[in-house]
């Protein structure tokens, strides 16, 4: 009896990237808020304003740099490489 064949499993957002984009839009457009706010409290000279908008504003783009796995292109092999 021989062992049916596996197939690989399709990624989380096979087909279409539009939900993924959708999220790192989200997430950019918040780090710029919250980026425009830091600065407005640091031109107030307002140090709890200003720290808890750069904290939101990195963490937002930490949650945008980990999307860039989900649409990063596959990685092309350079000529003479093996695929």
């Amino acid at each position: 009896m021989s062992r049916p064949a596996t197939t690989p499993t399709a990624p989380a957002f096979h087909g279409t990237d539009a939900a993924v984009f959708e999220a790192l839009t989200e997430a950019l457009i918040a780090a710029q808020t919250y980026a425009a706010t830091g600065a407005d409290f640091a031109g107030l000279h307002d140090r709890r304003g200003a720290v808890y908008a750069i904290k939101c504003a990195g963490a937002c783009l930490a949650n945008a740099a980990s999307l860039l796995e989900e649409i990063k292109p596959a990685r092309r092999p350079k000529a003479g490489e093996a695929a």
